[in-house]
């Protein structure tokens, strides 16, 4: 039994020395070799203050609750992510080398004049690094901290810190919060057009009241949110007119929040392949790619919604169709079949089919529709009509007129709207109502 408790208690033992110094103490012992082996020992996300000088200058960073802006050698705000990007590369950085070399041997590494001096700062810690010349053995370079140590590195974090004050500056077009703008304002050669979002999705509130393109308005927040300067041309933006913005040829205006806080940007004509652009904010003017100008430069036609209307299969239950004379009536019953002139069972695929076409019709222009032009178009007495019901109301009519380079006038009636559209549309909208019998 002794014999028994004394083996129980040397194996508790080796555990514990198991446990407390090759397990838990390796990781200790590793952790502690990782921190010696980094060259900074500053953690990325307590930096706030970063100074570089350098062959392209001396930029002086600081970080503002979480973003960082320029102090040197301009105010300006920065690009976090460049900055981000390089902090991690400085923390990340490793001694891959160590070794000694006295102060007046340093210009043999590049490090009596560095090719860049390095200083970051948390609250209460502050760190140092000298960057000289590449090793010529392997993707390497020179780094001191100022003493008679001397480490090689690699020789990514000398070129993460090769940086102009254009890659270090912020390249946002427009500063906005895209998620918060609701009110749009903008002006082009085609005219001025507003746009509202009250949580319902985009209107058109100018120049006329009317639902939008989806995609033309999420297209014009992309490119503002995502599009970046090609270049700062003017630092000051005195001189407006040299860059076609004393009169400029687009003017657009996001608004945000109940405030409506504005963002306003504006832009020039071409010039050379370029556009010139100055937000309501920054002074400077800069250049953009003259693509970027697409989703800004539309027409009325194209931010209006081209849908006819927004119809859903679940919103009709009868359909009237008035065909080349032929009037024929089809009525959901409760077990959501659809009985033909209280007779025949139609298809329900076929119906549902007809419902989506309907919902899908897409104007391929606009056209005035007061009732003096509407026998040019055919709609003074159309002898093709589609009615939609549900619950007994009138949910669309829809008149169908002429045929002209294979598109055919329709009428909207109630709010009355006159379009075209492609005649190849219609196949399945104008099959007579036969055609969607169940077959026997």
């Amino acid at each position: 039994m002794r014999k028994t408790l004394i083996m129980f208690v040397m194996a508790l033992l080796l555990a514990g020395y198991v446990y407390f110094y090759e397990i838990k103490g390796g990781e200790e012992r590793q952790a502690q070799k990782e921190q010696n082996e980094k060259l900074v020992t500053l953690k990325k996300d307590s930096i706030n203050v970063l100074d570089i000088r350098g062959a392209k200058g001396h930029f002086h960073l600081v970080k503002h609750k979480t973003d960082w802006g320029l102090d040197t050698p301009l105010k300006t705000q920065a690009d976090n992510n460049t900055v981000n990007g390089f902090l991690s590369t400085l923390t990340n950085a490793k001694k891959t080398r160590t070794f000694h070399a006295v102060k007046k041997d340093w210009g043999k590494y590049g490090l009596s004049r560095p090719y860049f001096h390095i200083n970051a700062w948390t609250m209460d810690q502050h760190d140092s690094i000298r960057v000289g010349d590449n090793t010529g053995i392997g993707p390497n370079v020179f780094a001191s901290k100022g003493d008679t140590l001397i480490f090689l590195t690699a020789s990514s974090l000398k070129n993460g810190a090769d940086k102009s004050l254009f890659d270090w500056r912020d390249k946002r077009v427009l500063l906005f919060n895209r998620s918060a703008v609701n009110e749009i304002r903008l002006k082009n050669p085609h005219g001025v057009f507003a746009f509202e979002n009250a949580g319902n999705g985009w209107q058109m509130t100018r120049p006329i009241k009317t639902r939008t393109d989806d995609a033309a308005i999420n297209a014009l927040l992309t490119k503002l949110d995502n599009g970046r300067m090609k270049k700062v041309e003017d630092e000051t933006g005195q001189n407006l007119k040299s860059f076609k913005l004393s009169n400029p040829r687009y003017y657009v205006s996001f608004f945000e929040g109940t405030n409506k806080t504005e963002s306003r940007l504006i832009l020039s004509a071409e010039t050379h392949s370029k556009i010139f652009a100055k937000d309501n904010v920054r002074p400077m003017v800069f250049s953009l790619d003259k693509d970027f100008i697409k989703p800004i430069d539309k027409s009325l036609f194209d931010f209006r919604d081209k849908k006819i209307t927004n119809i859903s299969r679940s919103g009709v239950d009868r359909i009237d169709w008035n065909l080349n004379g032929y009037t024929n009536s089809a009525v959901k019953d409760s077990s959501g079949n659809w009985i033909l002139n209280n007779s025949d069972t139609l298809e329900t695929f076929k119906m549902n089919s007809l419902l989506n076409s309907i919902g899908n019709l897409k104007a391929s222009a606009f056209y005035p529709s007061n009732g003096k032009n509407l026998k040019r178009y055919g709609l003074k007495n159309p002898k093709d009509k589609i009615a939609l019901y549900k619950d007994g109301t009138t949910v669309l009519n829809l008149n169908f007129g002429k045929t002209s380079d294979k598109k055919r006038f329709v009428m909207k009636v109630d709010p009355r709207l006159l379009v075209s559209v492609e005649e190849s549309s219609l196949k399945n909208v104008l099959k007579p109502a036969d055609e969607y019998k169940k077959k026997k």
